[in-house]
């Protein structure tokens, strides 16, 4: 398998659609554990904007939440953002579709 290479552009102007269903997570939907968090669900505590967060607590490496796929165009520029509220020390990894390339660390 090739490496993969993510170019970041700061001049790229945002706008386009949003790629992630349920994105916002404001529905109890399209997000699924990886490995076995202890827990891995809709929350109505510290929300970003909107009604509702996601609330993950992990006990062990390796342990996450997927989104359902979307699809990206070779040769066009992605704006990913998301926040993250953090009550304790963490790591936090943003993988590729191939789910060992590392993006974001």
């Amino acid at each position: 398998m090739a490496d993969s290479v993510v170019y970041v552009d700061p001049d790229a102007t945002p706008g386009g659609s949003e790629l992630i269903t349920n994105g916002d997570m404001e529905l109890d939907s399209n997000w699924t554990s990886v490995g076995t968090p202890i827990a891995q669900q809709q929350d109505a505590g510290n929300p970003h904007s909107g009604s509702y967060s996601r609330y993950f607590f992990n006990d062990g490496a390796g342990e996450g939440m997927d989104s359902d796929d979307f699809t990206t165009v070779i040769n066009k520029y992605y704006q990913f953002s998301f926040w993250v509220y953090s009550s304790a020390s963490v790591i936090f990894k943003f993988y590729g579709g191939d789910g060992t390339t590392v993006i974001i660390n």
